[in-house]
């Protein structure tokens, strides 16, 4: 078996640049704050039984995410000529922005060989991606401590791919000069899309707007090829796929033949030639 975890945290290091940055603007009158960050973290895990020297079964996963974030803070006060001056007033803006991503997979995979000419590999397999995008911005006004107007929006756009999917491909040797390959695979997919924009306003109603999209889906395949040897110098390999897709409640299909040649010259020579549709 094997277990690793990795954790990488951008932040710690530049925190202090940060702090030294915003210092400096600061003391040159500008009235700003900067923040940002980026961490990175995965685990994997895998473990192998080994039924004997022909027959093994082996689960695998692995999970990773990655997070980076800016955000600016910008804030004034009255002017003091103004004739209006209130010394408790400050407006403070805010805009900032986070980037989240992330892989998760998940396999079972049995691998055997029923004899010397017929070898097995089938798997099962999970896989998901996740990833948003958030982008915010507030305006607030202060008087005597007291918040008297404030504006906010936060718009977010999260994407969701997930595929449940089983897998089975062989190898038989037929003899010296046939090597049948053939398998299967067949997937389920699903797709999820949200945009969402959120508004806020002192003594308002907040509102939210929402957009969802869902989609299902799924893809089937069957394949088969054989390698042949004619002669000492002459190798042929003739395939055919078929592939299939449904959505909606719809089905298309395809078949993918093809055909290539090679033929040996010499010892560092040779001529190839293929076909497929």
């Amino acid at each position: 078996f094997n277990v690793s975890l990795r954790h990488r945290c951008i932040d710690i290091p530049a925190t202090p640049v940060l702090m030294y940055v915003n210092k400096w603007m600061q003391k040159e009158g500008e009235n700003q704050k900067i923040g940002a960050g980026y961490n990175f973290g995965d685990f994997n895990a895998s473990v192998t039984h080994k039924f004997s020297d022909y027959n093994t079964l082996s689960l695998n996963f692995y999970t990773g995410q990655d997070l980076f974030r800016l955000n600016v803070e910008d804030w004034e006060y009255d002017w003091p000529d103004n004739p209006d001056y209130d010394p408790t007033y400050k407006n403070t803006m805010n805009i900032g922005g986070t980037i989240k991503w992330g892989n998760l997979l998940a396999s079972l995979v049995w691998k055997n060989s029923f004899s010397k000419r017929l070898f097995g590999r089938n798997m099962i397999y999970f896989t998901r991606y996740n990833s948003s995008i958030g982008i915010g911005f507030s305006d607030e006004y202060i008087r005597h401590n007291e918040v008297v107007d404030f504006e906010g929006t936060d718009a977010t756009n999260a994407v969701h791919i997930g595929d449940l999917a089983a897998q089975s491909d062989w190898s038989w040797i037929l003899s010296d000069a046939h090597h049948l390959r053939f398998g299967a695979n067949i997937k389920a997919k699903q797709y999820h899309h949200l945009n969402e924009i959120h508004t806020e306003m002192k003594d308002f109603i907040d509102t939210t707007i929402t957009a969802k999209n869902h989609y299902d889906a799924g893809e089937m395949s069957l394949y088969a090829e054989d390698e042949m040897s004619i002669g000492q110098r002459t190798r042929v390999n003739v395939g055919l796929r078929y592939m299939g897709f449904i959505s909606k409640g719809k089905l298309w299909n395809m078949l993918d033949p093809r055909v290539s040649v090679k033929y040996q010259l010499g010892d560092n020579t040779s001529l190839r030639a293929s076909y497929s549709v």
